[in-house]
């Protein structure tokens, strides 16, 4: 359950803070595909890049869901 007595409009005399009843929240389970390892950027593409592998190479392009 979240408790903030913030609204984000008038200002505070002390930090918001949420409290969470942690024992009510769902456990999260990840997914991580395995990698293959065929082929790497070049040094210099890969500075630029972030990556060395290509498959992990996902520039943010200013909308939601956007691949390559």
């Amino acid at each position: 359950m979240q408790n903030c007595n913030c609204n984000g409009r008038e200002p505070v005399s002390a930090p918001c803070t949420l409290v969470y009843d942690l024992d009510s929240l769902p456990l999260g389970m990840a997914y991580v595909p395995w990698q293959q390892f065929d082929t790497v950027y070049e040094v210099d593409k890969a500075l630029g890049c972030g990556t060395i592998f290509p498959e992990l190479y996902m520039p943010f392009l200013g909308k939601r869901g956007a691949m390559r």
